[in-house]
């Protein structure tokens, strides 16, 4: 974009003519355009907790643009981490985060759909929204440990542990280890079997709000 200045050469097919030169000027205008990806996106935050979306701000349009990023409708706190504006050169992308606040005493399943939108301060007609759906989560504890065999000795690799009556299995790693990271709040039975081993089990193992419940075992042959 810009103002530019020419000359025109005007040029008569008799030699005898004389050449006429006309001065010009143009002005291009900018052309601003925007997009976003994805448009829509869905997660899920326990009550009392944040969901945060990460958004694709796409500058399609022929110059460099800052775009203001606003609130259109959210029942839950909305907000955007990295500040409310975001500059982006001429065919180039800059990611944002939308951040959702699921209110505390939320109670799970409850979902809310928020609007945002992404607005161009060259052009303000130039309005895209995306949306952002959350879902509040049951809450939850983490479950982990090791399994071994010879006292501790010795860690067994794919070993299955299995945290009863949630459909929950891991597999261990080659240190012996596995690990948990969506277990609903309460007491179960954690089992353990590997080939080769004898089966094992704990039961009454309790798992509260976002704490680490360590249970190992120690297979037998």
């Amino acid at each position: 974009p810009g103002t530019y200045n020419a000359i025109a050469n005007i040029m008569h097919n008799s030699g005898d003519e004389t050449n006429v030169e006309v001065p010009l000027s143009m002005t291009v205008s900018a052309d601003y355009w925007v997009a976003i990806d994805p448009i829509y996106q869905s997660g899920l935050a326990e009550a009392g907790f944040s969901a945060t979306y990460t958004v694709s701000v796409q500058n399609i349009g022929s110059a460099a643009d800052t775009y203001d990023l606003g609130v259109v409708s959210s029942v839950w706190p909305m907000s955007f981490p990295g500040g409310s504006t975001v500059s982006v050169p001429a065919g180039d992308a800059a990611n944002i985060e939308v951040q959702i606040d699921v209110p505390g005493g939320t109670a799970a399943g409850v979902t809310d759909l928020g609007t945002f939108s992404v607005t161009s301060q060259n052009a303000p007609a130039m309005v895209v929204e995306g949306q952002v759906e959350t879902e509040c989560s049951v809450s939850v504890g983490y479950i982990g440990g090791t399994v071994t065999s010879d006292m501790g000795a010795n860690p067994i690799e794919g070993a299955t542990v299995v945290v009863e009556g949630t459909g929950l299995t891991e597999t261990t790693d080659a240190s012996g280890a596995y690990y948990f990271d969506m277990v609903p709040l309460g007491v179960y039975t954690v089992s353990c079997s590997a080939p080769g081993f004898l089966p094992a089990s704990q039961s009454d193992v309790e798992v509260t709000f976002h704490t680490v419940t360590t249970v190992d075992f120690d297979l037998l042959y």
